[in-house]
């Protein structure tokens, strides 16, 4: 198993990701486990008689390893049979993701699978902070600035003149201050500012026109 660091809760609600990669994941979508014991079914025939196997749909014959089918089985048991209710698959044949914040279960999972796996989690710094109430922007690299800030609506050419007089305060990019500066149109773009002196400044210019703010967290984790 390959482990890896994540920096932010997958879909906002798990801290940990298991990735693995099977010809026939497809047979977990939507967690539709009666058509997966049906396939696996079909497949066990075939292996008992020690024939090459092939998960068989109309117009299409997918042949199948015998690792391939092996991690299917503990797959299967590991959703239907253990007492885990809170969790997510994600398909895109041939990966297959689970999501969950059981991380022993995950890796109990991926101690027993014969095909490569990742597993991602976050750090115990980061998953603290991650808690905590103020959104966060992770980066790998230190970086000059503090906040994100990411505008709506519009915003005036006043501001666009304090940005040209502050440029060591504020840094946007040049597609987003094209705009603001010739239309004021502000939707979605944003921008990274230094300090919460400055933050408070902006937000008496444009404070209204203020979508979201993050804090820039530098990750210091390295990959396992």
């Amino acid at each position: 198993m390959i482990q890896q660091s994540s920096s932010h809760k997958f879909y906002n609600k798990y801290w940990y990701k298991l990735e693995t990669i099977n010809v026939i994941a497809h047979i977990f979508r939507e967690k539709q486990f009666r058509y997966t014991q049906t396939c696996l079914e079909t497949l066990r025939q075939d292996y008992s008689k020690g024939q090459q196997l092939f998960l068989r749909r109309v117009h299409i014959q997918t042949p199948v390893s015998e690792t391939d089918y092996l991690d299917c089985c503990h797959l299967y048991n590991s959703f239907v049979v253990h007492n885990i209710d809170d969790y997510m698959l994600r398909v895109e044949n041939p990966i297959l993701n689970i999501y969950s914040n059981n991380s022993d279960w995950l890796q109990n999972i991926a101690s027993k699978l014969y095909n490569k796996c990742i597993f991602f989690s976050p750090g115990e710094d980061l998953k603290s902070l991650l808690n905590k109430n103020t959104p966060v922007i992770i980066v790998k690299r230190p970086i000059p600035f503090k906040y994100r800030v990411t505008l709506k609506n519009r915003v005036s050419l006043d501001f666009v003149r304090w940005i040209d007089n502050n440029p060591g305060k504020i840094k946007i990019g040049k597609k987003a201050y094209h705009h603001i500066s010739t239309t004021g149109f502000a939707h979605g773009y944003y921008f990274y500012i230094t300090s919460e002196k400055v933050l408070q400044l902006v937000q008496i210019m444009i404070g209204g026109n203020i979508s979201r703010v993050e804090e820039v967290v530098v990750d210091t984790n390295k990959d396992k």
